[in-house]
């Protein structure tokens, strides 16, 4: 029979189209198989590790060990798929490395060339893991013989619901390194004890001096019980440079130990919550752990919080040690010891603040009771008053304040030595004058509140701390130049004052020497307390901490030294006053 060309060429067109079908159909059924054969193999599970444990991901060299130490690992399998899936899993860890410990289901066969652990297990479904906790050792003098350790995971995956069975395969390294070169790589700083919640030095504390958190008293007279504080006492701080090219875990541990006996002292670790005190005595008491993960040769500054109660820890010295290992490992990277001083809360600023603000409220009130005193004094003693108040101001505040912020950048806390000489020579120099010119009992109180609102009021410095410092400032010096007998014979001192103001061609001020000495002592230490009650006003209100040789020497130049050279010069200079004012 024969077939036109037409039909000849629609017969091929259905056969092409046909065997074109029968292609895809094929190459879809290829397709739909793949994922069970190839693609399956690398996404059906996944494989994972952490040797030592906590490190992540490194770099192509692998993770840095050291020798001579445990090591801690993590073996993780996860599955990808939701079918059930049975496991043989296996790894190969080579000689010389030593397995010290497994859990019970994990199976350790030894082969010629180093250990096998071997497992079986079921992930269920998709996410399902298994994850297995081990310790490998790592022997001495490895570093030098197989500084490259390789370790091959092997695992045989069953697909229980069709029966197919893939294999995948995974290699890792470890570094080895010896322990010298592990510690020579990481450069520790200065622990700074207190530090604040960044880690930055405490300036105005003691250093090396954790002040004990003190318990609420109320709630210990209402509850009758203890309260207790989750807020740290201190915080310790330290800088820790990595000189390697490998992301690198380190745990900080800070132990507070006995000086005398080395053993570790309870009381500062973290308070618990109550009811779970018991905790505690499964930890190690006395310490504080923190981990640190320091990028490669990156820099870390570590802050460890101190928790210290008042009542737990006693006050006194104790050994504070900061140990540094190597993450997952018990490689030792350092030790650094410091010894610090506790403290208990100082009862002495409290009591003096108190004191103070007591001293201020109740010279308020005396002025206000003896307004009419006040009101009875002549307009020219108000004049020379107020005008010595403003002279104070003009000659002793400015400069002195404006001195201080230069003095302060070279001297530092030692700027005294020459401000001093604004605020107490020059100060003490025109009061014994004013005194000298008017004994009267409250000249000096209005000096001072003139002197001290102008300055506030200019410099914007008014505080509770400027009221407290005036009030006492004006109740010492009262008594002081009372007892002086300046202001206490009054008559005397006026009759002196009278002769001179008559005696123009050189006449002086007829007071005994006995006086101006004596006035010089009593307004010296006078200067002293208000000086020391200064101090523990700052420290209390503002956090301040003062080294007691510091204070000393401050009162005994500052407060002491420099009135009493004051003093005579303000008799010299009320003696060339009265002469002039007649």
């Amino acid at each position: 029979m024969k077939i036109s060309k037409d039909s000849q060429m629609v017969l091929i067109t259905f056969l092409a189209i046909g065997f074109f079908t029968l292609s895809l159909s094929r190459g879809a059924l290829a397709l739909g198989a793949s994922p069970a054969s190839a693609a399956d193999n690398s996404s059906l599970i996944v494989l994972s590790h952490e040797i030592p444990y906590g490190q992540g991901k490194v770099g192509d060299g692998g993770a840095w060990i050291g020798e001579n130490s445990t090591v801690s690992g993590l073996l993780r399998v996860e599955s990808r798929c939701s079918s059930k899936l049975e496991i043989d899993y296996q790894l190969q860890i080579p000689a010389p490395l030593v397995v010290r410990k497994v859990p019970p289901d994990i199976i350790v066969e030894k082969k010629a060339d180093g250990l096998r652990l071997k497992a079986n297990f079921l992930l269920i479904t998709k996410s399902d893991q298994w994850f297995r906790m081990i310790e490998i050792h790592v022997p001495q003098g490895m570093a030098s013989k197989n500084p490259s350790v390789p370790l091959v995971v092997q695992a045989v995956i069953h697909r229980l619901s069709d029966g197919q069975v893939w294999q995948r395969q995974k290699t890792f390294s470890l570094k080895v390194v010896n322990e010298r070169k592990l510690q020579e790589s990481f450069i520790v700083g200065e622990l700074v004890i207190p530090a604040d919640e960044q880690g930055r030095p405490q300036q105005k504390l003691k250093k090396n001096t954790i002040l004990l958190t003190a318990e609420s008293l109320l709630a210990r007279w209402l509850k009758g019980e203890q309260e207790a504080i989750f807020t740290p006492a201190a915080y310790a701080a330290v800088d820790i440079t990595n000189k390697l090219e490998d992301r690198v875990n380190l745990l900080a541990r800070l132990d507070f130990l006995d000086p005398k006996t080395g053993q570790k002292v309870r009381g500062f670790d973290p308070p618990l919550p109550q009811g779970h005190e018991g905790l505690g005595q499964m930890t190690d008491g006395g310490v504080v752990y923190q981990m640190v993960s320091l990028s490669p040769r990156g820099q870390e500054k570590v802050i460890l919080p101190i928790y210290a109660q008042d009542g737990l820890v006693l006050p006194g010295h104790y050994l504070v040690r900061l140990e540094l290992k190597h993450f997952g490992t018990d490689s030792l990277i350092g030790q650094y010891s410091r010894s610090i001083e506790v403290s208990s809360p100082q009862w002495g600023p409290l009591i003096i603040t108190l004191f103070s603000l007591i001293v201020a409220i109740g010279m308020v009130v005396i002025i206000y009771l003896k307004r009419r005193y006040f009101l009875q004094l002549k307009s020219r003693e108000l004049i020379s008053i107020a005008l010595f108040g403003t002279i104070i101001f003009a000659v002793v505040n400015v400069p002195g304040t404006l001195l201080w912020r230069f003095a302060h950048i070279f001297l530092g806390p030692f700027s005294f030595f020459i401000t001093g000489f604004f605020h107490e020579i020059i100060f003490y120099m025109l009061l014994t004058s004013l005194v000298v010119l008017i004994p009267k009992p409250g000249a000096i109180t209005l000096v001072i509140i003139i002197k001290s609102m102008m300055s506030d009021l200019l410099f914007g410095g008014f505080s509770a701390t400027s009221f407290l410092s005036m009030g006492v400032s004006a109740l010492i010096l009262e008594i002081a130049y009372y007892l002086s007998g300046l202001t206490r014979n009054r008559a005397t001192v006026g009759r002196e004052r009278a002769t001179v103001g008559r005696a123009i061609g050189g006449g002086c001020l007829k007071l005994p020497y006995r006086t101006i000495w004596i006035t010089a002592l009593v307004c010296g230490l006078g200067d002293m307390a208000i000086s020391y009650i200064n101090f523990n006003i700052f420290m209390l209100l503002y956090r301040l901490y003062y080294a007691s040789w510091y204070i000393a020497v401050y009162l005994l130049v500052s407060g002491f030294l420099y009135t009493a050279i004051a003093v005579p010069l303000g008799f010299t200079l009320s003696r060339r006053l009265s002469i002039i004012g007649g």
